[in-house]
């Protein structure tokens, strides 16, 4: 299983807008192997996903964020299901 202790959470003011802040997760462990812990479907959504959003600033990326239904169907404050990654439109 993947630790907490692998990784280090750096939380920073992002430098394009004082409205957000910035989360960066980072691996301690540089030599990860995803195979190990996401089906090869998720894995498959996760190169999207950082593909599609690698210009992108926090800001936009909230923007963004904020029209999925991720964001849109659940309550306030309501748990996020992890089926909404398999609905994330990217276009």
């Amino acid at each position: 299983d993947i630790e907490e202790s692998d990784y280090d959470l750096i939380i920073l003011p992002d430098a394009s807008s004082n409205d957000y802040e910035y989360h960066e997760i980072k691996s301690k462990n540089k030599n990860i192997n995803l195979k190990k812990y996401f089906e090869k479907e998720e894995i498959e959504v996760i190169n999207k996903v950082i593909s599609f959003f690698k210009d992108f600033n926090t800001s936009e990326i909230v923007e963004y964020s904020h029209k999925e239904k991720a964001f849109t169907e659940p309550e306030y404050n309501e748990y996020i299901s992890y089926d909404y990654a398999f609905d994330i439109e990217l276009n």
